[in-house]
């Protein structure tokens, strides 16, 4: 019996610009998916899912079904060892999760990461940690059809405690960034679900590749200031697309640099800017993530606020004085509950270490 656990991600700043080649500074968290399993003399995955309350079983060679369940994401799993000629092992597998299904905290990612690790582990193999994360990329792909980048599975798989990744999505290069103690996270749940494979996810991948041939560059990360006379000149939406990536990839590197150097304060206002330049630019965003960022802008102790995930739904992430965390939530919280007239799911996350065997 061996148990893995993957966490989840939360991304500080930068969104959609891991499949433009760019860059991106997430954390893993001390949220995650705890996946529990042993080898089987079957040819055949059994899943178990606290979670759905349900068991799956299907064979070593099974396909996707495209039907959008969670057997799926196991689907992919499957094909995705055949096409890179491994072998796919019999096990029985159960799953229970501390993240939220859909919320923008990568458990998706999580859980496909973290079931790649443990069967690797079921036969005794070891596996590079960027492999598998390219393995889980492509698995996901496989499974949903969702051309997700690769800043999910990269950053659960080489999370480290008390560091953020600053990570360049064309060569895999990572700069661990500090992140200082005066800092403290909070994830507010807007309470609206989202699927990155439904959303518009992919049409926004298709207007960045269709923005970076207008301006003849392999991909908008090549895209600099000697190109914003052409940017300006391209047609919308694909306008308004290529200088949200061109604007949020020179945020992420001034956000790194501002955290090493524990400047919350421009941290912060880098995470606004670049909230306000996913709901006017990218148009991911939705009315209940505005109103969150709205509020906890207007709440002392608050550095900055930002959505964070594909959009459409989801999470924020919000940045906070540590030694005024407690007062700072209840605050926060409070004139939500004011708003909406219910009460928001909200956590304390800390950058954790990514995928590993745990007793």
């Amino acid at each position: 019996m061996i148990h893995v656990r993957a966490p989840g991600r939360v991304n500080i700043i930068a969104e959609h610009t891991d499949y433009t080649d760019g860059f991106v500074l997430p954390m893993a968290i001390d949220l995650g998916v705890e996946i529990t399993g042993e080898p089987s003399d079957e040819r055949s995955l059994i899943v178990t899912s606290r979670e759905e309350a349900s068991t799956i079983e299907l064979s070593t060679d099974a396909d996707p079904r495209g039907d959008g369940s969670w057997r799926d994401y196991f689907a992919g799993v499957v094909r995705a060892l055949r096409e890179s000629g491994e072998v796919v092992p019999g096990a029985r597998i159960e799953i229970r999760s501390s993240l939220p299904i859909g919320a923008g905290l990568s458990s998706s990612a999580a859980l496909l990461v973290g079931t790649l690790y443990l069967l690797h582990e079921l036969q005794g193999r070891t596996i590079d940690r960027t492999a598998l994360a390219r393995l889980a990329q492509r698995a996901e792909f496989l499974g949903t059809g969702a051309r997700t980048g690769i800043m999910d599975q990269f950053v659960i798989a080489n999370g480290r405690a008390g560091r953020a990744v600053l990570l360049d999505c064309r060569s895999l290069e990572e700069t661990l960034v500090r992140l200082p103690s005066s800092a403290s996270f909070l994830v507010v749940d807007s309470g609206v679900r989202h699927s990155v494979a439904t959303s518009e996810y992919n049409v926004r991948r298709q207007e960045c590749e269709a923005a970076a041939a207008a301006l003849g560059v392999a991909a908008l990360r090549d895209a600099g200031d000697g190109d914003r006379a052409k940017i300006e000149g391209l047609e919308e939406p694909l306008r308004s697309r290529a200088l949200h990536v061109v604007q949020e990839n020179e945020r992420v590197l001034a956000a790194s640099r501002a955290f090493e150097d524990a400047d919350l304060a421009l941290a912060g206002r880098l995470m606004s800017a670049s909230h306000r330049s996913l709901r006017d630019l990218y148009e991911v965003s939705v009315p209940e993530l505005d109103e969150i960022v709205d509020v906890a802008e207007r709440t002392p102790g608050v550095h900055g606020a930002r959505m964070t995930g594909a959009g459409f739904g989801g999470c924020v992430v919000v940045l906070i004085d540590a030694q005024r965390a407690g007062s700072v939530r209840e605050h926060l919280l409070s004139s939500l509950r004011k708003r909406r007239g219910v009460d928001l799911r909200s956590w304390n996350v800390r950058a954790s270490d990514g995928v590993e065997v745990i007793a």
